[in-house]
């Protein structure tokens, strides 16, 4: 379970990746819908896909550098791509949507001022490569 500091840094980044794909075109549908003992953090409608967006946010750039071993990227693991797959699966069907899956990370990574840098990575894992 996160704890209320976790939460916070949490949603400041899921705000920001939200207000960046607004920008981006997509359609705002839900955030941080749960299904079962899952969540996502976004959901969005692009013009072909609903998009699953898993957002990580990191406040200290010391230890959170894109790419490097402590990136947030690296926090999204296999484990955790099976149970997103698995939700939306779920969400599409509960909601016969025959849209096709998209599933997107963003990486939020502010720096000391508070200032967010942004990494969207579409179409960053899929049902094949799990």
């Amino acid at each position: 379970m996160k704890d209320g500091n976790s939460l916070n840094k949490g949603s400041a980044g899921e705000k920001v990746a939200l207000e960046e794909l607004l920008k981006r075109g997509l359609v705002f549908l839900g955030s941080n819908v749960r299904i079962g003992h899952k969540e996502i953090d976004l959901i969005m409608d692009g013009s072909n896909a609903i998009h699953f967006i898993e957002v990580k946010s990191c406040f200290d750039r010391s230890n959170c550098g894109f790419g490097g071993p402590f990136s947030p990227l690296f926090r999204v693991d296999r484990t955790k791509r099976l149970r997103l797959l698995k939700a939306a699966d779920s969400y599409l069907k509960s909601r016969k949507i025959l849209k096709d899956a998209v599933f997107d990370i963003v990486l939020v990574n502010f720096d000391a001022g508070g200032k967010p840098c942004i990494e969207v990575i579409e179409d960053a894992f899929n049902a094949v490569t799990g």
